[in-house]
């Protein structure tokens, strides 16, 4: 019996967009074809002519009338290839849109201008031709779509160092579902209701009802061969499905699979009966592939690869590169010629030469039964634009000893025990798809009398009710499971404990978690009485007493339990097995919710890695997994949580190896000169981290320095804010030596550290060097005159610094006149901040002088300054020269109404400044009124301050 393992509750809901009809079910074919037409009316009669027209090349038809419309349904596809009938209006505009998405095949151009729309369509190479005649159309799209069918076949490769456990699941699914389907015997009511199927899909199709009509008929009439090669649904519908595993197509299809598999298998034998490898022979495909699967295949050279359907090769070696050589001129794929290499003497998957069998009685085709097995030889280039090659294969024999090794494995991991339908039902729910397998399964149980044979199906019916997230019927199943087998084994029979561990799943499930707890521990004491110590099956009670503890909020005991169902299954179960990735997923969960991040996003990725590697690409837990590791934070705000230097060191250490976290605020922590090493340390490795904020801690100089050393060899750093931090000129100094070497910091904010004009003198001289800063603020770091001069200087050569913020910083208007000389040769400061420095009217004039030439700075802030109405007048005439500065700040500045007046008479003249801060100045009515009038016809937002509230003027 099969335990089930719980996890978090996953769901995946499938998301697509309607199109305006959907006339036919995309599960047909591995192409849809889309019609836009502003014109198109499907209520007349020629539009319904012309659409069953086009059915008879594509069965599945969407039509649209709108562009965008269209265009969004086309971003949907993702399974199918489309393939594109456009009007000649619309075309023009909508064939660039839609011309480099990789799921658009091929596009045709309707019109009644022929000669007009081919001379701009000639430049889009997926646009097949410019028709005025649906019919000629039709003809093309069959053959476009024919190419789609071939180029969409499903392959697996596996390398020559690839792990067991590793293996696609596509390569291992394939060979079980066709070993089971062949011990399956089906009637004629599974044949009926395939039929029945297809009547209901092809619904409105004319062509295709015609052929299911035509099936029911003839089916046992003619060969399976025979209907498999007809212009019909059956060979895309299969094919398809194959490809994508869909496990509710194959299950319908399997009398169809089996037969066919069994046909050519008694060709084999009769054509191949005594050969002898002298009578080795080639056969060739010609396809196109997807970049990534041809990158794939590359890299696979020496390993093999699985076609894993019926594969159709011809002995004509110019007719399958006729077709990789058309595959080679889409944008979105390789050509590529299969030269195949066959021992007809080794026993192998068989094949059989089809001429004089198939619907085409004239080509040499020679038919492959489903999941054929090659060895890839070499890949040599045909062009000289990496577009075509020519892949050479060997067809494996089964006693190769790696294909052996292989075959081997798939058994033991595709419940090699049990039978026919079950086993079939098993596989299924293995791969997600529920709802099939639960169809097996009820008809299993209406057919089933005895007892002991119906506990194992009411289990499996819980467990599919559990994952289709209906735990009331999942719950009743189980419960009668546990019954039949307490009647019918013994009572610490390991049967019976896994009946208790679904339950206690199933409690889990609806945070009934006393109950859940019961029943995963009574089902642990059963195991541990009729179970070796490492046996698999008592790491899954753990695992499941683990995630119960887990929401409950004991963590440690969580810990401690999942810990041991890993330690079990690293030591009984394949390095790569599913069961282990469900371990690294609940381990994840656990740090997850003790914010120890890091751990959480390692143990996620190996989750993510093995589920890759045993799990098909659309299943639920692979699908937790990744969603679980998207969860995992990037940044992280610690604030005001007194972490400390002892604290600090445990999350330096996390921080050591982390690639993901790139924001840290460690602000207001009391972390000191010993926090700020180990944060350095950790700087010195790690490689995410893009900004930290440690303002409001206690650093001071000695943090400061560990803090500079780890600059130096820091990549990835690009703001670091440390305000409030006592760093002093001391620090300043070891950050200003960091700063010469670093090549990646672009902000750093030491706002109020007390680092005085000595400190921005080291500064300064990190400037003349330093090319990547873009940002320095210095606010309240008292730096006076002399700290102004020493930034001034360091500013007539620096051309990378943008945004320089020396608010309240006591520079006065000895200062302002250094940093005025530094602007009228600086061309790479655009926002300057000097508010609340006591310049004064002298300071402005210096300014004022500066902005006459300078060409870059856009914002300058001089709140604050006492400028009055001379100042303002300084500023004034600079404007009318300035054709850069857009916003000015001069709230608080007491400019009264006459320094309004000047700045208004400016105004009437600059052509850039758009924004003007006056708030708080006393400029009054008639200030107001000189401004009102310069800006009558001027695009200037003005905040002006009129008994203490805030008005705009525009």
């Amino acid at each position: 019996m099969n335990e089930e393992k719980s996890t978090t509750n996953p769901s995946t809901v499938p998301k697509g967009a309607q199109g305006r009809r959907r006339i036919s079910i995309h599960q047909m074919q591995n192409v849809l074809l889309v019609w836009l037409d502003s014109t198109i009316d499907e209520s007349n009669g020629e539009c319904q002519n012309t659409i069953s027209t086009l059915q008879r090349a594509v069965n599945d038809v969407n039509t649209y009338t709108d562009g965008d419309q269209c265009l969004e349904f086309i971003q949907t596809v993702v399974d199918n290839k489309v393939c594109m009938i456009v009007s000649g209006s619309l075309g023009k505009h909508i064939v660039p849109r839609v011309h480099n998405m990789s799921q658009v095949d091929s596009i045709f151009i309707f019109c009644s201008n022929r000669t007009y729309h081919e001379e701009w369509a000639k430049d889009w190479r997926k646009i097949k031709g410019v028709f005025t005649d649906i019919t000629l159309i039709c003809e093309a799209l069959k053959e476009a779509a024919h190419e789609c069918e071939e180029n969409a076949i499903p392959m697996s490769f596996v390398g020559t160092n690839k792990n067991l456990d590793q293996l696609d699941p596509s390569f291992m699914y394939t060979q079980i579902i066709k070993e089971i389907i062949l011990t399956i015997k089906f009637n004629q009511k599974h044949i009926q209701d395939y039929i029945n199927y297809c009547r209901d899909a092809f619904e409105g199709n004319k062509k295709e009802i015609e052929n299911v009509k035509l099936f029911e008929g003839q089916y046992h009439k003619k060969t399976p061969i025979y209907w498999y090669t007809c212009d019909m649904f059956l060979y895309p519908m299969l094919n398809r499905a194959l490809r994508l595993m869909d496990g509710d197509i194959i299950t319908r299809m399997g009398f169809f699979t089996g037969n066919l598999h069994r046909q050519i298998e008694q060709l084999y034998k009769k054509q191949y009966a005594s050969t002898t490898a002298a009578d080795t022979f080639t056969v060739y495909r010609g396809q196109g592939l997807s970049t990534g699967d041809f990158e794939q295949m590359m890299e696979t050279i020496g390993g093999l690869l699985s076609f894993n359907n019926f594969l159709s090769t011809s002995k004509d070696r110019n007719t399958s590169l006729a077709f990789a050589e058309r595959a080679a001129q889409n944008l979105d794929h390789v050509g590529v010629l299969f030269i195949m290499k066959v021992n007809p003497a080794q026993s192998t998957t068989p094949f059989a030469s089809i001429a004089g069998i198939s619907k085409f009685q004239g080509e040499e085709e020679v038919l492959f039964s489903m999941h054929s097995v090659f060895r890839i030889e070499d890949i040599k280039q045909m062009d000289e634009n990496n577009c075509l090659y020519e892949v050479n294969l060997v067809l494996t024999a089964d006693n190769d000893p790696e294909l052996s090794r292989l075959t081997d494995h798939i058994r033991k991991e595709s419940f090699a025990d049990a039978e026919g339908w079950g086993r079939l039902g098993l596989v299924l729910s293995k791969l997600g798809q529920f709802n099939k397998a639960e169809d097996i399964y009820q008809v299993l149980l209406h057919q089933t009398k005895n007892d002991k044979e119906k506990a194992p199906i009411y289990h499996q019916l819980g467990m599919l009710k559990r994952k289709q997230g209906k735990h009331k019927e999942a719950l009743t199943y189980y419960e009668k499971s546990l019954a039949l087998y307490q009647k019918t084994l013994p009572p610490y029979h390991p049967t019976v404990a896994s009946s208790y561990s679904n339950i206690g799943n199933v409690h889990y499930d609806t945070s009934n978690y006393s109950e859940a707890l019961f029943a995963h521990e009574k089902a642990l004491e059963i195991k541990q009485q009729s179970l070796p110590s490492n046996h698999p099956s008592l790491a899954n009670s753990y695992n499941n007493i683990g995630l119960v503890y887990c929401d409950m909020s004991n963590y440690p005991r969580a810990l401690a339990s999942h810990e041991k169902a890993l330690k079990i299954r690293q030591k009984s179960l394949p390095p790569n097995h599913p069961d282990l990735a469900m371990s690294y997923n609940n381990i994840g969960l656990v740090h997850e919710n003790v914010d120890n991040y890091s751990k959480a996003r390692t143990f996620y990725e190996d989750a993510i890695k093995i589920g890759q590697q045993s799990l098909p690409s659309n299943h639920p837990n692979l699908q937790m997994y990744r969603s679980n590791l998207a969860d995992t934070l990037t940044t992280l705000n610690l604030s005001y949580n007194g972490i400390g230097d002892e604290r600090a060191k445990y999350l330096s250490a996390a921080l050591q190896n982390n690639t993901t976290l790139t924001t840290l605020n460690l602000n207001g922590n009391g972390i000191g000169a010993e926090g700020a090493r180990h944060l350095g340390d950790a700087l010195q490795n790690n490689t995410g981290l893009t900004t930290l904020n440690l303002d409001r801690n206690t650093i001071g100089a000695e943090g400061a320095q560990h803090l500079g050393e780890a600059l130096r060899n820091n990549t990835t750093l690009t703001t670091l804010t440390l305000r409030l931090n006592k760093i002093g000129a001391e620090g300043a100094q070891h950050l200003s030596d960091a700063l010469r070497i670093n090549t990646t910091l672009t902000t750093l904010d030491l706002e109020c550290n007390r680092i005085e004009a000595q400190g921005a003198r080291h500064l300064g001289d990190a400037l003349r060097i330093n090319t990547t800063l873009i940002t320095l603020n210095l606010n309240g770091n008292e730096i006076g005159a002399e700290g102004a001069r020493h930034l001034g200087d360091a500013l007539q050569n620096n051309t990378t610094l943008t945004t320089l913020s020396l608010y309240n910083s006591k520079i006065g208007n000895e200062g302002a006149q250094h940093l005025g000389d530094a602007l009228r040769n600086n061309t790479g400061l655009t926002t300057l901040n000097l508010n609340w420095n006591g310049i004064g009217a002298d300071g402005a004039r210096h300014l004022g002088d500066a902005l006459r030439n300078n060409t870059t700075l856009i914002t300058l802030n001089l709140n604050g300054n006492g400028v009055g109405a001379e100042g303002a007048q300084h500023l004034g005439d600079a404007l009318r020269n300035n054709t850069a500065l857009t916003t000015l700040n001069l709230e608080l500045n007491s400019i009264g109404a006459e320094g309004a007046q000047h700045l208004a008479d400016a105004l009437r003249i600059n052509t850039t400044l758009t924004t003007m801060n006056l708030a708080v100045n006393s400029i009054g009515a008639e200030g107001a009124k000189h401004l009102r009038g310069a800006l009558r016809n001027k695009r200037v937002s003005l905040s002006l301050c009129l008994d203490n509230h805030h008005s705009r003027i525009y």
